[in-house]
């Protein structure tokens, strides 16, 4: 029997075709791979970058309403006071990238407005301030700080 050239092709390179393949097949799956691991990493440092982004906006929101007051009663003080739309980029990256967090924001922005109503009133009103009622509001703003800011740590140190 005469074997054709095909045949007698694929008899003598068999096993160079097939390992061709494998090394081809190898050679695909090992970038796809390395891709997927990178773009898992690449998200990692975007999450991490976000959250803290909002332990920063913590920061300033707390840091304009503390020093509104001062920034009032001696205008040589140059601050920027406002919120800026800090709070809303606050719930915006919260919301996003750490939902557990939202109730903890939420309390943390309740004693805000609180605080800043009690602040506007007092500037407003030039009225006398009972020391336990601002050291109260201060108090409760601060503590919902430092909780929200506990949070965002512990949900930034999944991301290391």
């Amino acid at each position: 029997m005469e074997q054709s050239l095909i045949e007698c092709f694929l008899i003598k390179n068999g096993s160079a075709i097939i390992t061709g393949i494998m090394t081809i097949l190898s050679g695909i799956s090992v970038f796809f791979i390395t891709n997927y691991f990178n773009q898992k990493n690449e998200n990692k440092k975007l999450h991490r970058q976000k959250l803290e982004d909002a332990f920063k906006l913590s920061n300033q929101i707390y840091q304009n309403l503390v020093i509104r007051p001062s920034e009032i009663i001696n205008p040589n003080i140059k601050t920027i006071s406002k919120d800026n739309g800090n709070s809303g980029e606050l719930y915006m990256i919260i919301s996003f990238y750490a939902p557990k967090v939202l109730a903890t924001q939420n309390e943390f922005m309740e004693n805000y407005k609180n605080t800043a109503l009690f602040i506007n009133k007092w500037l407003a009103e030039n009225a006398t301030v009972k020391q336990e009622e601002f050291s109260k509001n201060m108090d409760d703003f601060t503590k919902s700080l430092h909780k929200l800011q506990k949070e965002l740590q512990t949900e930034i140190k999944k991301y290391v």
